[in-house]
């Protein structure tokens, strides 16, 4: 089963809690965090209906495509390099932590002064907390990648700016895999449309 929970916003770095689940809507099960969506039709009974926050515009942005642009030849997905891995988490995504023994949010008072902790100043996973472990520690993202493992790079498909990282997420969905470029507008296409075995996904343009 295709695991849509990566493709879904990551608590702790977007705020937006319908994004961080996948949602059913018809016959389809999607997920998104903004930059890329994902819809299969594979039946996962864990999966909750849409309800009154689910983003319609994810769904229409599908109908869109087929309406507007299904004509379009779909083209074989290419080989890609790799993503470097975070350099901060080397990969991992996430640390397990602790809040900050020495503060309180990332700012403490001695005496009549308020001063910035210097302890969790540069904390890969946010002020106010520190990297742990023990019976307290809880899951935080690693706020250098958000939460998504690897290093930010602009990869060209066609042409066109993708996040090189979401590429290799799309690429690995079952095969095969096929793009087509959103139709260019004022120099700029917009973002691509992926179909894979089983389902589909759109991608925003990277722009640098």
């Amino acid at each position: 089963m295709i695991n849509l929970q990566r493709f879904c916003a990551v608590p702790g770095i977007d705020e937006r809690e319908y994004l961080h689940r996948p949602w059913r809507d018809g016959d389809w099960t999607y997920a998104t965090n903004g930059h890329v969506i994902v819809r299969t039709r594979e039946f996962d009974d864990t999966v909750a209906d849409k309800h009154s926050r689910s983003p319609a515009r994810a769904v229409e942005m599908f109908a869109e495509w087929h309406n507007k642009h299904g004509h379009i030849a779909m083209k074989p997905m290419p080989e890609l390099p790799h993503a470097q891995r975070c350099k901060v988490c080397d990969g991992a995504e996430h640390f397990m932590s602790v809040k900050c023994p020495d503060c309180d949010g990332g700012m403490f008072v001695h005496g009549a002064h308020e001063y910035e902790c210097q302890n969790c100043g540069d904390s890969p996973i946010g002020v106010g907390f520190v990297v742990g472990t023990g019976s307290e520690a809880k899951r935080r993202p690693c706020e250098s990648c958000m939460g998504r493992g690897f290093e930010q790079t602009t990869h060209r498909l066609a042409g066109t700016g993708f996040e090189l990282g979401y590429l290799q997420w799309l690429a690995a969905l079952p095969g095969p895999v096929s793009f087509s470029l959103y139709p260019n507008v004022n120099g700029a296409s917009g973002g691509a449309f992926f179909a894979f075995n089983g389902g589909e996904a759109i991608l925003m343009e990277r722009k640098d």
